[in-house]
């Protein structure tokens, strides 16, 4: 968690440009919430605590967490008329040099191009 918290604050200013207007702003709330739809729908068992950064675009938010016991996740998640569904869950580390095929793997689960962008500037952040 640590981690993760840490690679956000230093993000450089073309992950930030990436990412403006779509970070939400974390609340003892949003975390609740957030850790309950990955425990529903990725059936990880994930706690508010485990919850860190997570973006929104129109009907998709991405969250990363840590769920209890598993590594770090990056779960992808797009509102539909029943309510929320998981497209992807995204594991492991990014190499700067392969942000364009991150990029690529969140547009082939039907992620928007902003979301994607943002995702792999910010999964690349992070090793």
């Amino acid at each position: 968690m640590i981690l993760i918290a840490a690679a956000l604050l230093a993000a450089t200013p073309a992950q930030a440009n990436s990412c403006t207007g779509l970070e939400s702003r974390a609340t003892p709330l949003s975390r609740k919430a957030d850790a309950a739809l990955i425990r529903q729908h990725a059936r990880q068992d994930v706690r508010a605590s485990g919850i860190g950064q997570a973006i929104t675009d129109g009907k998709w938010r991405v969250i990363w967490a840590t769920p209890q016991a598993a590594e770090n996740g990056i779960f992808f998640f797009q509102r539909q008329a029943k309510g929320w569904r998981l497209k992807g869950t995204w594991g492991g580390v990014v190499a700067p040099g392969e942000q364009a095929d991150v990029r690529s793997w969140a547009r082939n689960i039907g992620a928007p191009p902003r979301i994607a962008r943002c995702f792999a500037d910010r999964a690349a952040a992070e090793e």
